[in-house]
């Protein structure tokens, strides 16, 4: 789900989609991230293609109209 808006931060696009992490006995609750080539329609530099660090977005966004 992508909405339009032009001030966007890393982690706006992804707000709602959260991914648990357990270390040492604790749960930690990290917001996942889209990446700058996310942002620009440019060719993923991130692993694997993807265009954001847990893999949500596979492609770059689409354009707002």
């Amino acid at each position: 789900m992508q909405y339009c808006q032009n001030n966007l931060e890393v982690g706006d696009p992804l707000t709602g989609k959260p991914f648990l992490v357990n270390y040492g006995g604790f749960r930690y609750h990290p917001q996942e991230l889209a990446f700058f080539d996310w942002f620009y329609r440019t060719p993923s530099h991130g692993t694997g293609g993807e265009y954001s660090f847990e893999g949500t977005f596979e492609s770059a966004q689409r354009l707002c109209k």
